[in-house]
């Protein structure tokens, strides 16, 4: 019964291994573009002062 778990978990393993990096990499490119606005906004403040 344990090696059919084992059998059926690998695919999901593959797939973590394979997409999480793309994952990451899109949610830190969100996160980079976010803080730009948020640095933007800031300035933008602090010259209004």
């Amino acid at each position: 019964m344990s090696h059919g778990i084992g059998i059926a978990t690998v695919p999901i393993d593959n797939f973590v291994i394979e997409f999480l990096p793309v994952v990451a990499r899109h949610i830190r490119v969100q996160i980079v573009i976010i803080q730009r606005i948020i640095d933007q906004v800031a300035l933008t403040d602090n010259s209004a002062q």
